[in-house]
């Protein structure tokens, strides 16, 4: 049955109708904010560079099947710029048996199957940094910008809610960080990671201080965000970068050593203001942050305003239903080629034959 969306409209009146603030004195407000604050300009590529990327997807864990196994495929992506234009694109799914042993046991299945989805995600992000640094070491004389996609603060806040150990997790993926540093010190190399959207107060935190904006209160329909403040900036332009605030985000706590700190900026990408988070040894290199600003917006440019690197390790990533099923069904054909049980739930059965 579809949507009953006339009693949807009014809904939205009453939510969207009576703005929480005067958008002339919101406007006056953030004119005062970007009093004395920088834009700057859009520096020039190199003639030749490369632009590495890698996105992650995922088959979880299924408590119907008959094995509890999961799949994680990671998009990679290599485009060379310049004179020897190139592309590389590929996956690589890898194999993992459950090991949620840290699981509460009091919460059923469904907090089993969260706290599984959580373990999931942080396994999925260590492995999009290795292979990330594994792209980057590969011999290469071109400038090279490794791209992620959202951040470089691993989020382990929800992992820890389920008393999982997430020690190795921020240990392996700071290690792929480091091995992105210490490369960078051989050659032309810088790492970012693109946030499209940008939800994030950090900057005007740091700026103004801690606490509500004067007059803005960050719960109101439309609260004033980072994005908000740079929406000053031209296309190509960025604003300054400031070091991301370790008392807020304690995991930074465990990025050793210290030059593998997070900082941020925000970009003018050509359709919106998005934020770029870069580790301290790029954001203290003016040529370095200087390469990633320009490498960044020239991605968004050749991509609708996403950089066209993480679009395609994204798509190279992507599991569909189809591949979903086709895995569930050979890992059964495995099982029973092995003489081992192959059963499913009686659930899972029905989904997969239809009802008549």
């Amino acid at each position: 049955m579809p949507i009953d969306l006339m009693s949807v409209a009014p809904q939205l009146d009453r939510l969207f109708g009576r703005p929480t603030h005067n958008p002339g004195e919101r406007q006056e407000l953030l004119s005062r904010l970007r009093a004395g604050l920088a834009a700057y300009p859009l520096p020039p590529l190199p003639p030749s560079y490369r632009v590495i990327a890698t996105d992650g997807s995922q088959i979880e864990p299924d408590r119907h099947a008959p094995v509890a196994c999961f799949l994680i495929n990671t998009g990679v992506v290599e485009l060379e710029y310049g004179e020897h234009p190139d592309a590389r694109l590929c996956s690589e799914p890898r194999l993992g048996l459950d090991s949620t042993g840290g699981a509460p046991i009091d919460d059923g299945d469904e907090g089993r199957e969260a706290s599984e989805r959580v373990q999931l995600d942080l396994e999925r992000s260590v492995q999009e940094m290795e292979r990330l640094s594994g792209l980057a070491a590969a011999p290469s004389i071109s400038p090279t910008l490794a791209l992620q996609d959202g951040s470089l603060m691993l989020w382990v806040a929800a992992a820890e809610r389920f008393r999982h150990d997430t020690e190795r997790y921020v240990n392996r993926y700071v290690a792929g960080l480091d091995t992105l540093r210490l490369l960078a010190d051989r050659r032309t190399l810088a790492v970012a990671a693109y946030t499209s959207r940008p939800a994030s107060t950090e900057h005007l935190s740091i700026l103004f201080g801690e606490g509500d904006v004067p007059g803005v209160s960050p719960s109101g329909v439309w609260p004033v965000l980072d994005r908000d403040l740079y929406i000053y900036l031209e296309p190509g332009q960025r604003s300054p970068a400031l070091p991301c605030d370790v008392a807020r985000r304690a995991v930074l706590k465990r990025y050793t050593p210290a030059q593998n700190l997070i900082w941020s900026f925000y970009l003018n990408a050509g359709t919106e203001i998005a934020r770029v988070e870069i580790p301290a040894w790029v954001a203290q290199d003016q040529a370095l942050l200087d390469f990633v600003q320009a490498g960044v917006y020239q991605q968004c440019r050749l991509n609708f305003g996403y950089p066209v690197a993480l679009m395609e390790a994204h798509e190279q990533a992507v599991v569909s239903e189809a591949d979903r099923r086709v895995f569930w069904q050979l890992v059964a054909a495995k099982l029973e080629h092995l003489g081992l049980s192959a059963f499913e739930s009686p659930k899972a059965l029905s989904k997969r034959i239809p009802w008549s």
